[in-house]
């Protein structure tokens, strides 16, 4: 069953952005978003948000290349709002909450970054709070397993 799922979500959305950032961002996103709201345990989840960081850098290279992240539109590259890319990377993000942690922490290393660059503070500051206490269990744990041997 997951197997057909995954190949439902591998087919893109139809429809025409017509040089909308946000737009190609979230139909990029949203096949991946859709598969791990219905199977957060699937054994694809790994792979499946690989993908979804490569589909975010791809989206942002030029952005990256510029150094800048805020930008309005340049009419020869298409529609750009950064508050717009950031709201898809938040809906993005929502999707997670029923992934295991550890599986995403270079996704959420790579939205903090994004939300920084895209001028989101309050939202770069909520990731790294989560990474930061990630962080802390981790060690925490492994303290344990020390003491206990």
């Amino acid at each position: 069953a997951q197997a057909a799922a995954y190949l439902a979500m591998r087919i893109t959305p139809c429809g025409e952005c017509e040089g909308d950032f946000s737009c190609y961002l979230s139909k990029s996103l949203d096949p991946i978003r859709d598969f791990l709201r219905v199977y957060p345990q699937s054994t694809y989840g790994s792979m499946l948000l690989k993908r979804a960081n490569n589909q975010i850098r791809g989206h942002f290279i030029v952005r990256e290349s510029q150094g800048d992240y805020l930008s309005k539109s340049d009419p020869k590259a298409g529609d750009y709002s950064a508050q717009s890319a950031a709201s898809v990377l938040i809906a993005f993000e929502g999707s997670l909450k029923q992934i295991s942690p550890t599986e995403l922490i270079s996704t959420k290393l790579l939205l903090a970054d994004l939300y920084i660059k895209l001028n989101q503070r309050g939202n770069a500051k909520r990731v790294i709070d989560w990474l930061a206490d990630q962080h802390r269990r981790y060690f925490r744990d492994r303290a344990r397993i020390l003491d206990a041997q």
